[in-house]
């Protein structure tokens, strides 16, 4: 399905937990489908991997990659720094189109670095009620806790006898909870987006969808 005159860039936007990583690991790592890769300055996450889920960078790397205009989108969440470069996504849309997951403040620019690179673009939000995010939250947090210091920690946080290190990720955590339940509950009716996609509904389904509507844009 691919299209060389015209490549087409799908983004997949999802609050915190919502499913999109899920998703898009199966379009990579099942459906074998060409995704973009950001560079982090965020240590990985418990079971991520160098290259294949981010690009993991030093600050001062992510830094003078700025300086030298190397990124096509650059945005600080919560103090962290995610971009995908321009060489990166100019070398995946020249397989016909490219997959990448991103916050609504960085569509604009993502989106227009793909039109100048001569793509169509389709915009995909990801739904999921706030009750599965929140426990999806709760597990991802104790498995980066796990992994790290070998604890595990109550629902209330009440174990606060910890390193100081543990503390900063509790704190990083707490902030990105509220974030989900604020800032992000209206990312869904916020923005305009292509469709609306369930991040309950298995992977695959949600791939066909996506590529329905890739043979729809091929053909305007």
């Amino acid at each position: 399905m691919t299209n060389r005159q015209q490549p087409i860039l799908i983004t997949l936007t999802a609050p915190s937990c919502g499913g999109k990583s899920y998703l898009l690991n199966y379009i990579r790592d099942i459906a074998k489908m060409p995704c973009l890769i950001s560079t982090t300055t965020r240590p990985p996450r418990a079971n991520e991997v160098e290259g294949v889920d981010y690009y993991f960078i030093t600050e001062e790397q992510s830094i003078q990659l700025a300086v030298m205009d190397q990124f096509a989108e650059l945005a600080i969440y919560n103090g962290v720094r995610y971009g995908v470069t321009r060489k990166e996504l100019k070398e995946k849309l020249s397989s016909g189109y490219a997959f990448l997951i991103i916050e609504p403040g960085g569509l604009e620019g993502y989106v227009q670095s793909a039109i100048d690179m001569g793509a169509k673009h389709l915009k995909y939000y990801i739904h999921t009620d706030p009750e599965t995010r929140i426990e999806r939250f709760y597990d991802r947090v104790n498995k980066d806790v796990t992994k790290l210091f070998g604890k595990t920690l109550d629902r209330e946080y009440t174990k606060l006898d910890l390193e100081s290190d543990t503390k900063e990720i509790i704190h990083a955590s707490l902030t990105r909870f509220r974030n989900m339940l604020t800032t992000e509950m209206t990312w869904g009716s916020d923005y305009q987006w292509d469709r609306i996609l369930f991040g309950t509904t298995f992977p695959e389904e949600n791939l066909q969808i996506i590529q329905n509507d890739i043979r729809e844009l091929i053909k305007s």
